[in-house]
């Protein structure tokens, strides 16, 4: 395997990871801020080890999905941009300096 294809995978492990701490925390705080009234009575009364794993089993999931969904994504190759052609400039003729 070379090193290309070793720092890649890891790079989308780390983005995968990432993005699904970040999605994670906002659904998370938007139940919490936009849910009613009941849901934070209820997230209470279940207490702290049922957040905690209900929150740790949302992340995996979400890590599971980004992670599945971005590799198909990373295995396009990006399309290659042909340079424009730059004409070359014609060196000036003799005497031009210092007029």
């Amino acid at each position: 395997m070379s090193r290309a294809r070793i720092f890649l995978g890891a790079k989308s492990w780390a983005e995968a990871l990432l993005a699904s701490l970040g999605l994670t925390l906002l659904l998370a705080s938007g139940a919490a801020l936009f849910g009613p009234l009941r849901w934070l009575d209820l997230a209470i009364a279940r207490g702290d080890a049922q957040l905690i794993a209900g929150l740790s089993i949302s992340f995996a999931i979400v890590l599971l999905l980004v992670r599945l969904t971005a590799e198909p994504l990373l295995r396009l190759r990006p399309r290659t941009i042909s340079p424009r052609r730059v004409p070359t400039p014609r060196p000036p003729s003799g005497r031009t300096h210092l007029r």
